[in-house]
């Protein structure tokens, strides 16, 4: 019965001995995953805050954007304004010019009249 007992001792130290390395494996994968848990959390924390600054960024070029077509909206209603009073203004320019031609004709049909009535007074004049 002494070796039976012994056996049993030695076999429950040798099962301890066993549990002892398992459990210290245990808390050696325990820490391990804890490590890698922690910088998985650390990272997941760190693409989060990447995230919304990313969302606030793109909600600032949007903001920008709108802002861009905006001012691109008005400046082609002033250019379109501005052709309008530019060919206005050129149609006005035209006019005038082709009244200016006309008085310039007239003008020079007045004095080609006024220098033959000259011409016919200085011939009667000289003829009295």
């Amino acid at each position: 019965k002494y070796l039976q007992a012994s056996g049993e001792v030695a076999r429950l130290k040798r099962d301890r001995e066993h549990q002892n390395v398992v459990l210290q494996e245990s808390r050696k994968r325990f820490r391990e995953s804890e490590e890698k848990r922690r910088k998985i959390g650390g990272g997941l924390h760190s693409a989060n805050g990447n995230l919304i600054a990313k969302d606030e960024e793109t909600e600032q070029l949007k903001y920008s954007y709108g802002e861009v077509k905006k001012f691109g909206e008005k400046t082609f209603e002033a250019q379109r304004k501005w052709r309008v009073k530019n060919q206005e203004q050129e149609a006005k320019t035209q006019e005038v010019k082709g009244q200016l031609r006309l008085e310039i004709l007239r003008s020079k049909e007045l004095e080609s009249l006024y220098l033959q009535e000259k011409a016919k007074r200085e011939h009667l004049q000289s003829s009295i």
